[in-house]
């Protein structure tokens, strides 16, 4: 039996390279700056409110990445803080197929 995997498109501010954003990201993530600067955290509420109708979101989980879980935890925590939400941890990285 076939799994499927149901999922909505997103919104990227930016993919990793040599943009502003993504060299922001790069820093938090792989290179030890720390967390993720606020200026991340309001392009992503400004996104998430600009192309998601707010009530139909019930929380905000980050997905538990390879590599530096806690700064990908830290800037979910606060984009929920921002948008008045709750944050919910994930219960588990599920394994890839």
């Amino acid at each position: 039996m076939r799994k499927v995997t149901i999922h909505e498109a997103g919104v990227s501010l930016s993919y990793h390279g040599r943009s502003h954003i993504g060299k922001l990201v790069r820093a938090s993530k792989y290179e030890g700056a720390g967390p993720f600067p606020g200026e991340l955290v309001l392009r992503a509420v400004e996104a998430i409110q600009l192309y998601y109708p707010i009530e139909s979101i019930d929380s905000v989980v980050s997905v538990p990445p390879s590599k530096s879980g806690e700064p990908v935890e830290t800037f979910a925590q606060s984009v929920a803080n921002m948008l008045h939400l709750p944050y919910r941890k994930p219960s588990a990285k599920a394994p890839l197929h």
